[in-house]
């Protein structure tokens, strides 16, 4: 059967309700849900593998879909026995960072209106 992209689109709203991007960027969003709750993988690493291209379009699809963040998803919604996915060499995820402390502000960065370290302006 030879349809064309409009006209497949109208037959599809009608049988399913919704339209067929809205219901691939659906399953996109289940996936990354999915990964966001069961493993530690940087954002990045989960917009790629649920087909989402970028971290910019995975929180603008979150915010469209589910009215939250990637990141207070996984908050929420993380089980206990979160498998741990190891990150490609030299990338260092979320969960390793926070155990690691606070990250080194740089020279010259403004905090609370004034200026720390650097040089004076």
């Amino acid at each position: 059967m030879c349809l064309s992209e409009r006209h497949f689109a109208r037959v599809f709203k009608q049988e399913t309700g919704t339209g067929p991007g809205a219901c691939v960027e659906a399953a996109r969003i289940e996936v990354a849900r999915r990964l966001l709750e069961t493993t530690d993988r940087p954002l990045d690493q989960v917009a790629a593998a649920a087909g989402l291209g970028s971290v910019e379009t995975l929180h603008r699809a979150f915010r469209r879909q589910l009215a939250t963040t990637p990141a207070a998803c996984r908050r929420r919604f993380r089980t206990q026995a979160v498998r741990a996915v190891p990150a490609p060499s030299g990338v260092t995820t979320h969960a390793s960072r926070s155990s690691a402390g606070p990250r080194p502000r740089p020279p010259g960065r403004r905090v609370a209106g004034r200026r720390t370290g650097g040089t004076s302006p």
